[in-house]
């Protein structure tokens, strides 16, 4: 029942004060059980892989964060503070569509194309960005 926000105003603090975990739980766990079996599925005889894999998607999707008032989702491999590196969030994006969550893969990618510059990186340059 915390939430991974700062509550600023007193009327999102009033209303999880109200929130009862025992009738909220099952909601959020059956919110999760659909978004997962929207996408790819996996069945081994292992349930450990099984319930990995379903894993796995779930933190994916929790580490997209949504830029308000757009369709633009930023793949962040740690959640909270850590950055946004491409080349580690180019593996998260490619998963989510090998999964089947093309839209959400979309979305991701748009945020890059939004937001790209032309300024390196520092200690990049285009000999070490092309193999040289």
């Amino acid at each position: 029942m915390i939430p991974s926000i700062t509550l600023l105003k007193e009327e999102e603090i009033e209303a999880h004060e109200h929130l009862e975990f025992d009738a909220e739980a099952p909601k959020i766990c059956e919110f999760w059980r659909d978004l997962t079996s929207r996408g790819t599925q996996i069945n081994t005889p292992e349930p450990c892989i099984n319930d990995f894999y379903k894993a796995h998607l779930r933190h994916l999707l929790i580490n997209c964060f949504k830029e308000l008032d757009t369709d633009i989702l930023h793949a962040h491999v740690g959640t909270f503070h850590y950055g946004v590196y491409p080349n580690e969030s180019v593996m998260m994006i490619s998963d989510l569509d090998r999964r089947g969550y093309h839209e959400k893969a979309r979305q991701a990618l748009n945020a890059f194309l939004r937001y790209q510059g032309t300024v390196s990186m520092p200690g990049i340059t285009m000999t070490t960005a092309c193999g040289g």
